[in-house]
């Protein structure tokens, strides 16, 4: 609001992804706005999820709240979040986005920063970037697990049931379950990143859910993906784009 409180309104999960006290919990209905309590701190920034929700107050300091189960909040425990937990990172002021948890598959949280550096918390189920591994705390994500053709050169990414990283110069790369990546049919590649080919310069990416893909070309044009027979990228799809 105008004084940079934080007000919470509509649904609320069984893990509070909302941060509400177990007082206000008893009357929540929904329905109403409610203010939740950032131990006095003010409201610099919100990154809602699905599942959790982070927050940057004022004074650069994050917290989160939310689905926990595997450590994809970064609290180095798995604990229930009865209401917003401070998450201990050391570069809060460099934050430029964070990826909440997009879908239950996922068990990831990605966070970026201003110098293009990741990092990221959670259970990688499907060992998508370094083998099947619990990462309880934000941890850089690309400090040589994937090689001189991925880093330090990562301009975005989408991480979902697999990773999708579009480099700087405009060319997408993939590891995961390539069945819903166009990469081929029931194939896995895990921790190795491909370059998908015949793609032109793409200049950003959208992943709606876990399986349904949208990029967007230097030219404008429009690729999709889903679970479809073909799965590849198809040209000037009919979609609604968000920039």
């Amino acid at each position: 609001d105008a004084n940079d409180d934080l007000w919470v309104y509509g649904e609320n999960n069984a893990d509070n992804k909302l941060g509400l006290s177990s007082e206000q919990l008893i009357d929540y209905t929904g329905r109403t706005a409610v203010k939740v309590d950032l131990k006095g701190k003010k409201v610099k920034n919100i990154f809602p999820g699905i599942d959790n929700t982070f927050v940057i107050t004022t004074d650069d300091k994050l917290f989160a709240a939310g689905t926990n189960k595997n450590y994809q909040l970064g609290l180095n425990n798995t604990n229930y979040t009865d209401s917003f937990k401070e998450v201990k990172f050391d570069f809060v002021p460099d934050i430029e986005y964070i990826y909440a948890e997009v879908n239950p598959e996922c068990n990831m949280t990605v966070i970026r920063c201003k110098d293009q550096k990741f990092y990221i918390a959670g259970y990688d189920t499907r060992g998508v970037l370094n083998g099947v591994k619990k990462y309880q705390i934000f941890t850089s994500a690309f400090d040589g697990n994937v090689g001189p053709d991925v880093d330090n050169e990562i301009k975005d990414l989408s991480w979902t049931t697999q990773l999708l990283i579009l480099k700087n110069d405009g060319s997408l790369w993939f590891s995961g379950y390539t069945g819903y990546v166009g990469g081929g049919l029931s194939d896995e590649i895990m921790g190795t990143f491909k370059k998908y080919a015949n793609l032109p310069k793409i200049d950003s990416l959208y992943t709606y859910w876990c399986n349904n893909i949208i990029l967007k070309s230097t030219d404008g044009s429009l690729y999709g993906l889903g679970t479809t027979p073909t799965f590849s990228f198809a040209r000037n799809v009919c979609v609604a784009y968000r920039t």
